[in-house]
């Protein structure tokens, strides 16, 4: 290569595309030992993962930061897990919301898929994939309302 070319010339490059932003993922139970396995499901994802003890705990993280996805327990000690996706809803619209309950918790789930509060519920007990998947369809920008073990469960 001649020393003009060196000296005049510019190599150029292809722009790097720019990064996504990686998915926030705010998880809430007011058990320890549940939000410690809530946060190893979601933290071998690329995902940030902020955690929470409590409703109240977990709104004062909502009106820092936007989270993409709520996961929560529908019983908490000082509220629900639907009176929570409502909160976080009406300040993050965007936002979508999978809440952990058990069988006898499931009209109360019900309604707030029905209003648009819950995008997914998973079944207590639950397993770490269905969890996973119950995350990542939520991550996408439209998806079906329910996981297959909720749905079968669900009030017609």
């Amino acid at each position: 290569m001649s020393l003009f070319r060196l000296l005049f010339t510019r190599r150029h490059r292809a722009p790097r595309p720019a990064r996504a932003p990686r998915p926030v993922v705010l998880c809430v139970d007011d058990d320890r030992d549940g939000l410690t396995a809530l946060n190893d499901v979601a933290r071998r994802e690329p995902w940030q993962v902020l955690s929470a003890r409590s409703a109240g705990e977990a709104l004062g993280v909502i009106a820092r930061d936007e989270p993409t996805v709520l996961v929560t327990t529908q019983r908490l000690a000082d509220g629900s897990g639907v009176e929570l996706a409502r909160k976080l809803r009406a300040r993050w619209p965007r936002a979508r919301c999978v809440v952990i309950a058990m069988p006898d918790q499931l009209s109360a789930v019900a309604g707030g898929m029905q209003e648009g509060s819950v995008a997914r519920c998973v079944l207590t007990p639950w397993r770490e994939r269905e969890l996973r998947v119950a995350i990542r369809q939520c991550l996408r920008p439209e998806s079906p309302a329910t996981t297959r073990s909720a749905r079968a469960a669900l009030p017609a």
